[in-house]
């Protein structure tokens, strides 16, 4: 969608309209994310076991997506995590065909505005 002095109205390059868009605000406790039992996450590592549970479940329930190009995307910190969750699903998938479900086809990682080091943040 575009803001116009009149409104909305249709953007036809918008990312939406060219591929399915699943947003996770991640960990528990910041953003809109919150848990009702109180669960926290104290790391990277716990956050990266969390996604990829979350990716295996929503790939199994929502069928049309099963088997689709999965690519994870971040920016800052992210550089940090997404390296992170993509081998937890990389692992994952190993006993995900195990258990006679389908992988998750993680194609890419995409990372902007690079978080991953203090050297090199300096550099």
């Amino acid at each position: 969608m575009t803001t116009t002095e009149n409104g909305t109205m249709f953007h036809p390059e918008s990312w939406n309209n060219n591929a399915n868009l699943l947003i996770v605000d991640q960990p528990i406790g910041v953003g809109f994310s919150y848990a009702d039992h109180g669960e926290t996450v104290s790391s990277s590592e716990e956050a990266a076991k969390d996604i990829a549970a979350l990716l295996a479940i929503f790939f199994e329930n929502f069928t049309k997506f099963k088997g689709s190009a999965l690519h994870m995307a971040g920016e800052s910190y992210a550089g940090r995590y997404i390296p992170l969750f993509a081998a937890e699903v990389y692992d994952q998938n190993t006993k995900l065909v195990a258990a006679g479900l389908t992988p998750i086809n993680l194609q890419s990682i995409m990372l902007g505005f690079l978080k991953s080091s203090q050297i090199v943040a300096l550099a």
